[in-house]
């Protein structure tokens, strides 16, 4: 398999794997949600709408973020 812009071979990493995946989303679904909640009674969380265009997930992001030069 070849990169589709740069034709180079793909590297694949040692925790690329079915069961390394398994084992990461298994974390999140344990540690994602306290966090979830914490920040979400904290009043600091926003929800970003992922799925939306690049443009309008940007336009949320640079909502809520402060100006930074």
């Amino acid at each position: 398999m070849l990169d589709d812009d740069t034709g180079e071979p793909l590297a694949q990493l040692p925790d690329d794997t079915t069961a390394a995946l398994a084992t990461r989303l298994q974390a999140y679904r344990e540690q994602a949600p306290p966090l979830i909640e914490y920040y979400e009674a904290a009043g600091v969380l926003v929800s970003v709408d992922a799925s939306a265009p690049q443009e309008a997930v940007w336009a949320s992001i640079d909502a809520v973020l402060p100006y930074v030069e």
